[in-house]
């Protein structure tokens, strides 16, 4: 397939798939691994890219999940749409009725339906399984997750998380799990005059989530914050500035429309304590204290200014004996989000685009003692790595710990689009040890996704485990879960599905031992 253009077979990923299917995998090349534990693996993305002959972008797309469980050497497969509000209504009128976050709007509306701000909660951006509430949340970025069964994929409907409230509140795709205490944190980007995050933490330990505590970190301009990360005494959310584009907000353009690189503007790290104790209040202005006024509770927090740059996903976060170290994968700028486009700016292109290539970059930060600013900006560090990566998976217990392997999707591509390089095309694994990145490849037009690692009970070391991606043979339009062992990224197995599955955003798995002993399971 070297010197030929691979973007025919790119737009081959991006059929519908309408059906809703249950059946056996009964094609197999090669074996499923004795010592890969029982389990479901399950894909979160857009199911169709078209209604009644509109166009809709993929990120706008209702959202459907793939499950695939592995269970006594068999496999079988089950998808479902999640059935949102949005979905329902759409299906009843046959025709687009919402408005998506990326541009997409109903052909009825007059001047793109401008000033009209609602949108469509889609639920197709994530997925996060609670084992004891038994809860598998379908997360999207604008709005609450989806209550889903786990074995049924039914969608249950809207999760407020026992405290929310459904169009007023947002809840992250991408929520970290202390691995210490249980825990869950959160949080939701809210946009308006003054942009804000709100972060809370949850107890997971009863039939229902537990708020134990909520706090507000004020932003100085506007934000696209996807991802967060966890430390034992941190919450860190990474905020790279962007500009909007006043007109073409007010005209209902999409984000990647309205939001745009902010150059050369520096960014910013929120450190949250878990504890508010642990940091000192941030001293007064002179003059500025009014003794005769009360002030109400304030949220205590730092920041630490960071070079210039851009981030979706984050890899890790911990602490040693140099500070406050946090890994992710950093652009130079913000790359649009639209995957259906190959463009020369597309994020398909980005790692030869303007956005330059996805760095796996680390910071480093000394522990702040006191709330407000940390003077000076920190410079990145670049690890090793492939020449542009997305999607970091790192071992699931390591959360907050020290990480030695970060495995993910090489998105390196070529200028022409034809040379030998086409983006996501390799399951990268690099050793931050040694240096060493190690790369597994499909066949030629062979697109992958996110990986899921799968430990091995018992695991020995840090990689004693497995690797799973959902893959999209360009040209033959198959799909197949690939079962790669994480050592040394050996393929083991290769599950063909009946149905190509389009393009996604993320997947997880989830242990069997978890949900078969869940309390649903058990009714």
């Amino acid at each position: 397939a070297s010197g030929k253009d691979w973007r025919p077979e790119w737009n081959n990923m991006f059929a519908a798939l309408r059906e809703e299917m249950d059946y056996e995998i009964t094609e197999m090349q090669g074996e499923i691994p004795d010592d890969l534990p029982a389990g479901a693996f399950l894909r979160n993305g857009p199911g169709f890219f078209e209604r009644a002959g509109q166009v809709i972008h993929s990120i706008d797309a209702d959202g459907m999940i793939a499950r695939i469980e592995i269970r006594n050497g068999r496999a079988t497969f089950r998808n479902r749409y999640i059935r949102t509000k949005g979905y329902e209504v759409e299906e009843h009128a046959g025709k687009v009725m919402y408005r998506g976050p990326y541009g997409t709007t109903p052909r009825h509306w007059l001047l793109r339906g401008a000033f009209n701000t609602v949108t469509k909660n889609t639920g197709n951006t994530s997925l996060v399984y609670l084992p004891k509430q038994d809860r598998l949340l379908a997360g999207w970025e604008g709005g609450l997750p989806h209550n889903i069964d786990p074995r049924t994929l039914e969608t249950r409907g809207v999760d407020t998380l026992g405290h929310l409230t459904d169009n007023r509140d947002i809840v992250t795709a991408h929520p970290r799990i202390c691995p210490e205490t249980g825990r869950l944190w959160s949080f939701g980007a809210y946009s308006g005059k003054s942009s804000k995050v709100k972060v809370r933490e949850y107890d997971l330990s009863g039939a229902d989530p537990v708020l134990l505590q909520e706090h507000t970190i004020r932003l100085t301009g506007a934000a696209v914050i996807h991802d967060c990360l966890l430390t034992p005494n941190w919450f860190i959310i990474i905020h790279n500035p962007v500009r909007i584009h006043l007109p073409k907000l007010a005209l209902g353009y999409g984000i990647d429309d309205f939001l745009l690189p902010d150059p050369g503007a520096v960014s910013t790290a929120y450190l949250l304590p878990r504890r508010q104790d642990q940091l000192a209040p941030a001293p007064e202005p002179a003059g500025s204290a009014d003794k005769s006024k009360k002030p109400g509770p304030t949220s205590r927090y730092a920041t630490v200014r960071l070079a210039p740059g851009f981030s979706y996903h984050h890899v890790n976060a911990g602490e040693d004996d140099q500070g406050i170290w946090f890994d992710t994968i950093e652009y130079a700028r913000k790359p649009p989000l639209n995957m259906q486009d190959t463009s020369p700016v597309s994020n398909a292109m980005s790692a030869a685009g303007e956005s330059g290539p996805g760095l796996l970059t680390r910071f480093r930060a000394a522990p702040p003692v006191q709330a407000g600013a940390v003077p000076g900006v920190v410079e990145p560090i670049r690890l090793p790595g492939p020449g542009s990566m997305e999607m970091p998976v790192i071992a699931p217990d390591l959360t907050g710990r020290s990480h030695r392997f970060v495995f993910g999707v090489r998105t390196t591509a070529d200028r022409n689009y034809k040379g030998g390089v086409a983006p996501w095309t390799a399951i990268a694994k690099t050793d931050l040890a040694t240096g060493k990145v190690t790369y597994w490849e499909p066949t030629p037009r062979c697109f992958v996704g996110e990986p899921a690692f799968v430990p091995r009970a018992n695991p020995a070391e840090e990689d004693d485990g497995y690797l799973l991606t959902l893959c999209f043979d360009g040209v033959a339009k198959q799909s197949t879960l690939r079962i790669l062992d994480a050592k040394d990224l050996r393929e083991c197995c290769a599950l063909v599905l009946k149905r190509p599955v389009p393009f996604s955003f993320h997947c997880c798995w989830i242990p069997a031992s978890e949900y078969d002993c869940a309390p649903a399971a058990r009714l």
